[in-house]
């Protein structure tokens, strides 16, 4: 078995000075005075550190455990990028916008392929919400909604927009 630690922020990452088969827990304030809690990660006693050890222990199962995300040549659908570099360097080299509407002067609806899965690794088996509409300026300002899908942003930037005229 693959021995493992969290980290300060709870994060699975490998743990050299484990004993054999033993999860390692540090910077859970409940368990403070405990540096190897446990060996079975089921038992562990704090409730916060067994839901970290969820969402870890998915997110390190998902073929995409980095939760980035290039387009297709159709700029529609989302193709898993788990290669951080690979992943930057399309990022800064590609146009993400998807509409942008101009309400008034200094106030428009932006809507853009995020790039990034923002569903933050809940423990579910929800689809990557990779698209967001946010307005800028007027009495919406940063105003904003997520999606799963270009269509959905698309759908939603025009119902962004409608808001945003009716409020402005």
């Amino acid at each position: 078995m693959t021995r493992i630690h969290f980290d300060a922020g709870l994060r699975i990452i490998p743990h050299e000075d484990a004993p054999p088969d033993t999860y390692a827990v540090t910077g859970c304030k409940s368990q403070v005075e405990s540096k190897f809690a446990t060996t079975d990660p089921t038992r562990v006693d704090c409730p916060e550190c067994l839901k970290s050890l969820a969402t870890d222990v998915a997110t390190a199962l998902s073929p995409n455990p980095t939760g980035c995300y290039i387009l297709d040549e159709d700029r529609a659908t989302p193709i898993p990028c788990p290669d951080p570099v690979k992943w930057g360097l399309w990022m800064k080299a590609t146009d993400r916008h998807v509409a942008d509407t101009e309400i008034a002067p200094n106030v428009h609806v932006s809507t853009v392929f995020l790039g990034m899965d923002h569903s933050f690794a809940e423990v579910s088996a929800c689809d990557p919400i990779l698209w967001e509409t946010m307005v800028f300026g007027g009495p919406l300002d940063q105003e904003m909604d997520r999606y799963t899908s270009r269509a959905d942003a698309l759908e939603g930037h025009a119902r962004m927009v409608e808001k945003a005229k009716e409020e402005g």
